[in-house]
């Protein structure tokens, strides 16, 4: 048996650059979609929210703030990868003004490459170390379940 994830995002094209298919990743235990050309990340409705509260956010935030961001060849505006309908640009105060693109029927959500490591960065240095260490306690303790 296949994981929903896996049927309802496989296959789609990057929205950004259209150069290349998608590939299965984690960042956390959050699954995404990225795109080996320009690094952008696609999250399904909720995963991008459900990653910011992660205990281990601040290690996601180093591994992607560490990674090299090709230049990014846009060749078309962007489409959904699930539905193929344009995405709506947003720019959220909660995500520190960062270019988000959002699907209007699936409420997926992508972030180019640089955008998501400004938008962990900003979220990870929002946290003092004290609730870190006290969340990551608490996650391992509880066998890998969100904290409360």
């Amino acid at each position: 048996m296949t994981a929903p994830w896996l049927a309802e995002s496989s296959g789609g094209r990057c929205p950004r650059c259209d150069d290349a298919y998608l590939e299965h990743t984690y960042l956390g235990a959050v699954a995404v979609d990225r795109c080996p050309a320009c690094m952008g990340h696609w999250f399904r409705r909720g995963d991008l929210a459900e990653l910011l509260k992660s205990p281990t956010l601040s290690y996601v935030a180093n591994h992607v703030g560490g990674m090299r961001l090709p230049a990014v060849r846009v060749t078309a505006p962007p489409e959904c990868p699930r539905c193929a309908i344009g995405l709506k640009r947003a720019r959220p105060a909660q995500l520190n003004q960062a270019a988000v693109d959002v699907c209007p029927r699936c409420g997926g959500t992508w972030l180019d490459g640089v955008e998501l490591q400004r938008v962990l960065a900003k979220q990870a240095r929002g946290k003092d170390p004290l609730s870190w260490l006290l969340e990551t306690i608490e996650f391992v303790l509880t066998s890998g379940r969100k904290p409360r």
